[in-house]
C-alpha cells in the first residue's frame, strides 16, 4: 500500500484490498497478467488502439462490429493457448437480452484475479434489491456503514403528478421517456393504475410512485437529464446501506504519483453515459420504481438517478472492474 501525508494508506475506490495501487509484475507468473500484456501486444498488431486516438472526443463506438470480431476470436485462442481448454466461445462471449455485460466474461476473469466481492456479479446477472424492504448484501471491500432506517413501517406513497420542471415541458420529457423505454432502461407509458398494477402483478398499495425532476445540464446545447425522486415516494427512507464506499482524493494521487518516479505518469479519465442504467432491478422491485408525468406511468427496470441504493452498486460493479485491470495492466 502507498501512504499518504497524514500517514493514512492511499484510496483508490477499490475498496480495502486496494489492488489496483499495486504497479503490475509484467514478468510475474499470475495468468491474469499474461493474458493482459498477450491481448495488449495483439491490440497493436491489429491497429485497435488507433480507434481510440482517432475518436478520443466522439460519442460513437470507436471499434466496428468486424474489429469485435477479431479481437474475440483472438482473446479466445490466447486463452486457450494459456491451459484454459475447455472454453466455449459462444458461451464465453454471449450477452443477455437487456443486460449491459458480457457476465460469463467476466466471471472467467473474476475466477482467474480472485476477486474478493464474490456476489457482485450473481447481482448483476438477477437484478438488484432497491434495499427498502430486503436486506442490501455486503461486499466486504469497505468500512461497515451505521445507519438505521428512518421509517422501517412506512407505506409507498403514490404521488399524482410530477416536478413542475418535468410537467411544464411535457413534449420533452415524453421524447427523453420514449428514448428510455427505446433502450430498455423503462417501461411505459401506461394509461391507468390498473394497467400498471396488472403488469406489475402486486397490491395497489404497494406501488411507490415517486416524482419526476428535469435539470438543464448544459443550455448552450440543449442538454437535459431526468431526475427521478425515490425519496419523497419513501424507498430511500428504508435504505441501509451496509458499507460506506471510499473513494480516492487528492492525497490519494499524490501518494501514488511519488511511487511513479520510473514511470511517465499517464492520466485518463472515463465517464460511463448511464451507469446506473447498466445495472437491472429485480423484478419484483419494478414496483418501487414507478413515476407519472403528464398523466401516464412509467416504471425502472435499471437503477434510476435519485436511488440511494444507485451508487452503492454501481461503485461495487466498477470495484470489480478496477480488480480485473490491476491484475491485466
Amino acid at each position: 500500500m502507498y501512504a499518504r501525508e497524514d500517514g493514512k494508506y492511499a484510496r483508490d475506490g477499490a475498496g480495502r484490498v486496494s489492488s489496483g495501487l499495486h504497479i503490475p509484475d509484467v514478468h510475474g507468473n499470475k495468468k491474469i497478467g499474461n493474458l493482459g500484456w498477450l491481448m495488449v501486444k495483439r491490440i497493436k498488431e491489429l491497429g485497435l488502439h488507433r480507434a481510440f486516438e482517432e475518436n478520443v472526443k466522439s460519442l460513437k463506438d470507436p471499434f466496428t462490429e468486424d474489429d469485435k470480431k477479431k479481437f474475440r476470436h483472438d482473446f479466445f485462442r490466447i486463452l486457450q493457448a494459456s491451459g484454459l481448454k475447455s472454453l466455449d466461445q459462444d458461451t464465453l462471449f454471449f450477452t443477455e437480452e437487456g443486460q449491459p455485460f458480457n457476465l460469463n466474461f467476466l466471471a472467467l476473469l473474476q475466477k482467474l484475479t480472485d476477486d474478493e466481492d464474490k456476489t457482485i456479479l450473481q447481482l448483476l446477472r438477477e437484478g438488484v434489491t432497491m434495499g427498502s424492504t430486503e436486506e442490501v448484501d455486503d461486499s466486504g471491500l469497505w468500512p461497515n456503514k451505521e445507519e438505521k432506517k428512518f421509517d422501517q413501517d412506512a407505506c409507498p406513497i403514490q404521488w399524482e403528478e410530477s416536478y413542475v420542471s418535468a410537467e411544464k415541458q411535457p413534449e420533452r420529457c415524453a421524447k427523453m421517456l420514449k428514448e428510455e423505454v427505446d433502450k430498455n432502461y423503462m417501461e411505459g407509458p401506461f394509461k391507468t393504475k390498473e394497467c400498471l398494477q396488472k403488469r406489475l402483478n402486486c397490491k395497489h398499495s404497494e406501488i411507490a410512485v415517486g416524482r419526476m425532476g428535469l435539470i438543464c445540464e448544459d443550455e448552450s446545447i440543449d442538454k437535459y437529464r431526468l431526475v427521478y425522486d425515490a425519496t419523497i415516494s419513501g424507498v430511500n427512507n428504508g435504505v441501509i446501506l451496509p458499507e460506506k464506499c471510499e473513494l480516492p482524493g487528492i492525497q490519494d494521487l499524490v501518494a501514488i504519483l511519488k511511487t511513479m518516479c520510473f514511470h511517465k505518469p499517464i492520466g485518463l479519465k472515463v465517464d460511463v453515459k448511464t451507469a446506473f442504467r447498466r445495472i437491472r432491478i429485480k423484478d419484483c422491485d419494478f414496483k418501487k420504481n414507478v413515476v407519472i408525468v403528464g398523466g401516464d406511468y412509467y416504471f425502472y427496470k435499471t437503477l434510476p438517478f435519485g436511488a440511494k441504493i444507485s451508487a452503492y452498486y454501481w461503485q461495487r460493479s466498477e470495484e470489480h472492474t478496477s480488480e480485473l485491470q490491476s491484475h491485466s495492466d
